[in-house]
């Protein structure tokens, strides 16, 4: 019997950054620069693109999403609940864009109008 490659792998020594570390590092600095010269007014529309690419680049990860939203919400219709995933991951990806805008050189100072202030 021969050993398996996964038996290899685990007895070599540890890598100092895994292939999966690296491509999330390459991943990062993409949507930062992505960040930093895209205005904020594009961010919903750029957030919905890349979160398109992510899940036709990870399926695995999109199925897992949609049944566990489906398990949650079940009287939902499969288009509905596909909708909801989308919605959800664009929202992380605009979350990100507005992280990573901040590490711009000079910062990121949002445009904020508080709407009711009348009622607080």
């Amino acid at each position: 019997m021969g050993i398996s490659k996964q038996s290899e792998r685990a007895s070599g020594p540890p890598k100092a950054v895994s292939t999966r570390d690296a491509l999330q590092a390459i991943r990062i600095a993409a949507i930062a620069i992505l960040a930093w010269i895209t205005p904020p007014s594009g961010w919903r529309r750029l957030s919905v693109v890349l979160g398109a690419i992510d899940q036709r680049i990870r399926p695995d990860e999109m199925d897992r999403q949609v049944k566990a939203v489906a398990s949650k919400l079940g009287d939902r219709s499969p288009t509905a609940v596909l909708e909801i995933v989308r919605d959800s991951t664009a929202a992380v990806y605009e979350d990100r864009l507005q992280l990573l805008r901040e590490y711009r050189p000079g910062g990121w100072q949002p445009h904020t109008d508080l709407v009711g202030e009348e009622l607080l």
